[in-house]
This record gives structure tokens, sequence and C-alpha cells, in this order.
């Protein structure tokens, strides 16, 4: 399959490749525990599927990285506020707090679909990692061209700037600081 750069990373689908094993098959974390470390066994070279590429990535490739500056990511949030995208988020209607991530409620009209603790959103270079945590509605990225990208306990989706995040019904916008 195609070999494609982190740095050439398109929206898409990000996930173990088809046939590998899964949380629920009892090789990783709890589902919704969070981004995967590596381990022994993954420690040199992990397989992601970015769009319908076959993506073989560095240690660390997918590892947190804060953003900064004028190329730094914000979420545009239903009731107007904005909020960087530089620490992993957990969404939703009232998040329950996680180590290392920072909880942000989702407020408005459109919020009335989305769970208690919908979603994680995870900055990495290049974008924004998105999972679903079990939610009752689900969690969808539209790409920039509008292509649907369902997100999943085990199947996270890269977000980039233009590319709109949708809880249930209630849709927040991904963009460069300058932008919003």
């Amino acid at each position: 399959m195609a070999q494609t750069s982190p740095d050439r990373a398109v929206p898409g689908r990000i996930g173990p490749p088809p046939g590998a094993a899964t949380a629920s098959e009892g090789n990783g974390p709890e589902p919704g525990a969070g981004p995967t470390p590596p381990t022994a066994s993954t420690a040199g070279v992990r397989r992601f599927l970015v769009g319908d590429a076959l993506l073989n990535d560095a240690p660390g490739q997918a590892e947190p990285v804060p953003h900064g500056g004028a190329d730094a990511l914000v979420l545009l949030l239903p009731d107007g506020a904005s909020r960087a995208l530089d620490v992993p988020l957990l969404l939703g209607r009232a998040p329950r707090p996680r180590p290392g991530t920072v909880s942000v409620p989702v407020r408005g009209e459109s919020a009335l679909s989305v769970s208690a603790t919908h979603a994680l959103l995870v900055p990495v270079a290049g974008g924004v990692l998105v999972r679903d945590l079990s939610s009752t509605n689900g969690t969808v990225v539209l790409s920039p061209a509008g292509v649907p990208l369902p997100a999943g306990d085990a199947t996270d989706v890269l977000a980039v700037s233009g590319s709109i995040v949708v809880l249930g019904e209630c849709p927040l916008r991904i963009s460069r600081s300058g932008d919003d």
C-alpha cells in the first residue's frame, strides 16, 4: 500500500489496520481510555490508516504535541466561545475529568444530543485526533471537503483546520487561531 509521510497526511480515519487486534479483544486499554502508549512490541513502528493509505510512522509521531503561534488550532464552540487545541480536551455536556485532559463543557441548544462525556480531542502534529468515548449519538468529523468520517472507541480521526467535529447533532469547527 502507499506510504504517506505524516507531514502530508490528509484528514481521514486513523486506527488500527484491518484485522488488527483492538482493545475489545483484550490487547489494549479499556475503550475510551485515550491514546494507547507505545509498548515494547509497538515502540519500533506503528501502523495507522490515514484515508485509504497505510501509514508506518516513527516512534512518538502520534504523541500529543502542543500547537502555538499563528498556526495554533482552536475549537469554536456553539455558544461562541473558542478553546485552544494545545492540550487533550474532553468534550461533553458535563465531561468527567480524566488525568492529563482538560474538561470542556459543550453548551447551547444543539448540545442536547451531546453525551455527558462525549469525545476526546488530542493535538498532534498536523491536526487533532478525535475519538468518540462510547457516546449515545456518535461523533463524526467532516473533512474540509465535506467527507464524513465516523470516530469510534478504537478509531481516531485526524481533523485539520476547516474540519467540523459533530458531536451527536452539535457541530464544532476547527480553525487556525487567526481565522476565527
